[in-house]
């Protein structure tokens, strides 16, 4: 049936429309299912904590991105932790600037972001940057609790 619409001059399917650029605001329980649920069509799942007010987050941006672009088989996820109502002014414009659309992006709900974070992540340190390496079964395999450096970031 197919072939005999291509022979008839039928255009092919046309592939659906790239997705939106989102950022999904997530409360605390629903973006720790969200980063700790089994990784499905990856090898790993990196997620990295930053905020636009944080220096050194913004010095390790390249080295996610380019790692991301030469790891698809990695699920690269980045989690802002500035207030909600900075997505528009603040978050956009920095993902937008350092290049992070091609990868998926939350932003945590809360009055106060820093302080849900240990009832997200276990041992939360307190601090931003930090990057989790998340095996396939969901369960932390690797954590970097300062801003990386190029080559510093493994999955296995």
């Amino acid at each position: 049936m197919i072939a005999l619409l291509f022979a008839c001059g039928a255009p092919p399917p046309t592939p659906p429309a790239p997705l939106p650029h989102e950022i999904t605001l997530a409360d605390r329980a629903a973006l720790r299912s969200a980063l700790f649920a089994p990784v499905s069509g990856h090898s790993a799942r990196v997620v990295n904590f930053w905020a636009t007010w944080c220096g050194p987050c913004e010095r390790e941006m390249p080295v996610l991105a380019a790692f991301g672009a030469a790891h698809p088989e990695v699920e690269l996820v980045f989690v802002d932790l500035d207030l909600p109502k900075l997505q528009t002014s603040a978050v956009r414009p920095f993902v937008e600037a350092h290049g992070l659309w091609p990868f998926r992006h939350y932003q945590l709900d809360d009055t106060d972001p820093m302080g849900a974070l240990p009832e997200v992540v276990p041992d939360w340190p307190d601090q931003v940057p930090v990057t989790l390496v998340v095996a396939p079964d969901g369960s932390i395999r690797r954590r970097y609790d300062a801003a990386l450096r190029e080559g510093e970031l493994t999955v296995e």
